[in-house]
C-alpha cells in the first residue's frame, strides 16, 4: 500500500511541477509558493521513506499529497490570474472591440475564453472545488490566446498610438478653434473700442469747433455793436 501511494504522489509531484513549469514559461517571476510546497512535499515523502511505522508512513504521504495538489492548484490559479490580466492590460488601451478585431480577427472568441476561465476564479474565491483537467483545458486556452496576443502586440501598440494621435488631434484643433474665436472676439471688442474712441474724438472736435462758432459769433456781434455805437 505504501508503495503505491509513493507512485500516486510522484504523478501529483509531476502534475504540480509541470503547472509551475507553465506559468514560467509565459514569462513570469517564480511562483514562490507553489514551490515551496513541493519542498513540503519533499519532506514529508523523505520523512515517509525514514519511518519503520506503517502508521506514520501514511501520516506523511498524505501529507505530502496535499502539498502536492496545493502546488498544483496554486500555480494553476496563478497562470489564470496572470493570464487575465493580459486581457485586461490590452482593455486598459482604451481600444474598442471593432478596432482590435483590425489585428484580431477571433478577439471576441478571446474574449469568450478569457470569460470561461474567469468564471473559476469567482467558485468560492479559488479554483479548488474545479477538476484539474478542467482547469488544464481552461489555461491551454488561454496559453494560445496570450501568445496571439503577444504576436500581435507591435500592431496593438501601433493601433493605440494612432489613436492617441487622432485624439490629440482633435483636442488640438478644438484649441485651435477656441483660439480662434478668443481671437475674433478681442479683435471685434478692439475694433468696437476703436470706433466708440474715434466717435468721441469727432464729438469733442465737433463741440470744440461749435464753442469756437460760437464765441466768434459773439465777438463779431460785440464789434458791430461798436460800430454802431
Amino acid at each position: 500500500m505504501t508503495s503505491l501511494r509513493i507512485t500516486d504522489i510522484q504523478g501529483l509531484y509531476a502534475q504540480a511541477e509541470s503547472a509551475i513549469k507553465r506559468y514560467e514559461r509565459i514569462g513570469l517571476d517564480n511562483l514562490v509558493a507553489a514551490i515551496n510546497e513541493l519542498r513540503y512535499a519533499g519532506q514529508h515523502v523523505l520523512a515517509a521513506a525514514a519511518s519503520d511505522d506503517a502508521e506514520e508512513k501514511t501520516k506523511h504521504l498524505l501529507r505530502a499529497e496535499r502539498h502536492c495538489e496545493r502546488a498544483r492548484y496554486d500555480a494553476q490559479e496563478s497562470t489564470i490570474v496572470a493570464l487575465l490580466e493580459g486581457f485586461a492590460t490590452i482593455r486598459n488601451l482604451e481600444l474598442t472591440d471593432s478596432e482590435l478585431k483590425e489585428v484580431l480577427p477571433d478577439w471576441q472568441e478571446m474574449l469568450g475564453r478569457a470569460s470561461h476561465a474567469q468564471k473559476y476564479l469567482a467558485q468560492a474565491g479559488n479554483v479548488k472545488n474545479v477538476a484539474p483537467e478542467e482547469l488544464d483545458g481552461a489555461i491551454a486556452d488561454l496559453m494560445n490566446a496570450h501568445e496571439k496576443l503577444c504576436a500581435v502586440e507591435p500592431l496593438i501598440m501601433g493601433l493605440r498610438q494612432k489613436k492617441i494621435a487622432a485624439i490629440d488631434a482633435a483636442r488640438q484643433a478644438e484649441e485651435d478653434r477656441r483660439v480662434a474665436a478668443e481671437e475674433m472676439r478681442q479683435n471685434a471688442q478692439r475694433t468696437e473700442e476703436d470706433r466708440r474712441y474715434v466717435r468721441s474724438i469727432m464729438l469733442a472736435w465737433i463741440g470744440l469747433v461749435v464753442g469756437l462758432l460760437g464765441f466768434a459769433a459773439s465777438v463779431f456781434g460785440i464789434i458791430l455793436a461798436m460800430k454802431d455805437l
